[in-house]
């Protein structure tokens, strides 16, 4: 679209439009009511004609159909600027003699004795340009688009020709030597028209000069501003002297000059205030991003759209082996990755096409070159900086050398960590069921002795040999405890769990437990489905619906709920009960192994199951955590990753 920085004089557009319309309608108004004043502003001077004010109601209405954008209505834009063109054409071809009879076709004219209805050549030449200016404003092509500039442009010179004229009561000059004039409403429509039309395309033509933000533009915008009033103002001022024979031609010719002298030092005055302050921000601006550039942890280049490096901070000349002198005004091919040295035009013309970050990261494989010829792995981003001369790449570039030797390190010692684990678990396996062995005999001597001397065994004797093979058995469950937490997590496998469905599992498998105490499990809301450990996640939930029922209150049915919510990426899972509770002092130590809060005749178990629960939280990226108040029941929370396959 050719309507560049569209948002940014939208108002400005808008408001241009606005007034064409406005102007336009009251204008036919005067003349549906034969108001002169609606016509001509005042009664000496020319009335706007009916189609001129039509044709600025149409220029209007075509702003409003351009500015929305939208494609179903541009044919009408389209069908009105040609309208527009068309009508000033046909007008001005009638100062050639041809008579199209289009003057007076809507309204007659009884304002005027001498030329009836007729639109001057100015006005019709302007409406023209106008009219073919609406009709390729949105062209794409720069062509097209200086062509729409420089239309707009003749149309607010001529008009402002014209309001001179008025301005210094010269009708020889707002006629243009022809014989019907512009009116003093048609040329300020025009002028605002124009000039407000041409902020659509506010980087070409005349229109630059002015919405620029080069120091070139500070200076054109400064001295207009005080230059053409000023002028206006005092040629205006010594023609009032003249008429009136106040003061002699010589010494108002003296003034004039003395005049203009003064206003164009005080314009070159303001105008080098405001340059040397736009100087001092951009020397403020330069050292402000010399003193980050050196302050910067790492090598630091600052380079042009050609490639020409402008400045390089003291890492730079470490991490690469050049001096500054020896890195400023060579190519920043040099200090960019040898990977891309090929295609090192092709990366800086999407760099400064595009004026987005490009970066290089350590899996990119990327590796620059020192001043020796030896390479090193590298991170580099290369970063847009916009400066008053045009945008400049900064490139930072971070030495992962250490880091990679630090990695490769970490994957050794993780490797050697893996092979000692394996053999931790073999270990554990073989010792287990070496001890599983002598525990079996003891067992089965106990047995013996009760069964082949039961006239030896005395009550006392089986009482003693009882206690023995009870310790035996829970020395035996203790091992197997053990070597089960030691392999929880091995071979697990990521599947697509459903948690509603491994609850109704869990709950099917302690249907015995749950109908001797007379307990119910209800789940409050929708459990998640998501990729999980589907055997280790079982056993979390067979632990915590275990354990709330184990630990219930005498006398009172075991109710637990289970519930969940998502938390930013996380699902949080609660089990909740009526339990006994747990002091607060017992929360952290609860989820370590063989730690009991209980005396084993009071309720049975190891001390381990809860660091399974933990240990499983920790498999799925989540915790596990307990909130309770000591005989008010307990609330075991714990939270699961939304794990992707």
């Amino acid at each position: 679209m050719a309507i560049t920085d569209i948002k940014r004089y939208r108002n400005v557009i808008i408001l241009s439009a606005t007034i064409a319309i406005v102007v336009g309608a009251t204008v036919i108004t005067g003349w549906l009511l034969n108001n002169q004043t609606l016509m001509s502003i005042n009664p000496g001077f020319t009335t706007m004609k009916f189609n001129t004010a039509l044709c600025f109601i149409l220029l209007g209405i075509t702003i409003f159909i351009r500015h929305s954008d939208k494609s179903k209505n541009q044919i009408l834009a389209n069908i009105l600027a040609v309208t527009v063109s068309t009508i000033g054409l046909l007008s001005l071809l009638q100062m050639k003699g041809t008579i199209f009879y289009i003057d007076e076709l809507l309204a007659p004219d009884n304002a005027s004795a001498t030329h009836p209805g007729k639109m001057s050549p100015p006005t019709s030449f302007c409406l023209m340009l106008s009219g073919v200016a609406m009709l390729i404003i949105k062209s794409d092509k720069k062509p097209y688009i200086l062509l729409t500039q420089y239309m707009l442009h003749i149309v607010t010179l001529i008009a402002s020709i014209a309001l001179l004229g008025y301005i210094f009561g010269s009708p020889h000059i707002y006629r243009y030597t022809f014989s019907n004039s512009m009116a003093l409403h048609t040329a300020i429509v025009f002028i605002i028209f124009s000039v407000g039309t041409s902020l659509a395309n506010p980087n070409r033509g005349i229109t630059a000069l002015f919405t620029g933000t080069l120091i070139g533009n500070v200076m054109a915008r400064k001295l207009f501003i005080w230059i053409i009033p000023s002028v206006i103002v005092i040629c205006y001022t010594r023609m009032l002297l003249y008429k009136y024979n106040i003061l002699s031609l010589e010494v108002g010719l003296a003034l004039l000059s003395v005049s203009f002298l003064l206003i164009s030092l005080v314009s070159v005055w303001k105008t080098s205030q405001t340059l040397n302050a736009i100087d001092e921000k951009e020397k403020r601006f330069e050292e402000n991003l010399r003193l980050g550039i050196e302050a910067a942890p790492y090598a630091l280049i600052l380079s042009t759209q050609e490639g020409e490096i402008i400045h390089a901070n003291y890492q730079a000349e470490k991490t690469f082996k050049y001096s500054r002198k020896e890195l400023m005004g060579t190519d920043c091919k040099i200090v960019l990755p040898v990977e891309i040295w090929s295609t090192i035009k092709e990366v800086r013309k999407k760099f400064y096409s595009e004026l987005k970050p490009l970066n290089f990261k350590l899996e990119d494989n990327m590796h620059c070159k020192r001043k020796d010829g030896s390479t090193f792995p590298a991170e580099l981003v290369i970063s847009p900086v916009a400066t008053p001369q045009g945008p400049l790449a900064l490139t930072s570039v971070i030495d992962l050398t250490l880091r990679v030797e630090t990695e490769k390190l970490a994957l050794e010692h993780l490797a050697e960590l893996q092979h000692k684990n394996q053999e931790m678990e073999q270990f554990n396996y073989i010792a287990s069921h070496d001890l599983q062995e002598p525990l079996r005999t003891v067992s089965n001597y106990i047995m013996l002795l009760q069964e082949d001397y039961p006239e030896n065994v005395t009550p006392e004797i089986n009482e003693h040999l009882s206690v023995m093979d009870q310790a035996v058995c829970r020395m035996s469950k203790l091992i197997r405890t053990l070597l089960d937490f030691g392999r929880l997590g091995k071979d697990k496998k990521l599947t697509l769990t459903n948690c509603n469905e491994v609850v109704e599992q869990v709950t099917a498998d302690l249907n015995n437990l749950i109908k001797s105490t007379g307990a119910t499990v209800t789940v409050d809301n929708s459990l998640p489905t998501l990729y999980a450990y589907d055997t280790e996640l079982r056993q979390l939930f067979q632990n915590l619906i275990n354990n709330a029922i184990k630990f219930s209150k005498k006398e009172i049915q075991p109710q637990i709920n289970i519930g969940c919510r998502e938390i930013k990426g996380f699902y949080k899972i609660y089990v909740s009960d009526n339990g006994i509770g747990i002091d607060e002092k017992h929360f952290a130590s609860i989820f370590h192994i063989f730690q009991r809060v209980h005396r084993q005749e009071d309720y049975e178990g190891y001390g381990v199951g809860l660091a399974n629960c933990k240990k499983i939280a920790e498999m799925h990226g989540g915790k596990i955590w307990v909130e309770s108040e000591y005989g008010e029941g307990s609330t075991f929370k714990f939270t699961l990753i939304n794990l992707k396959p």
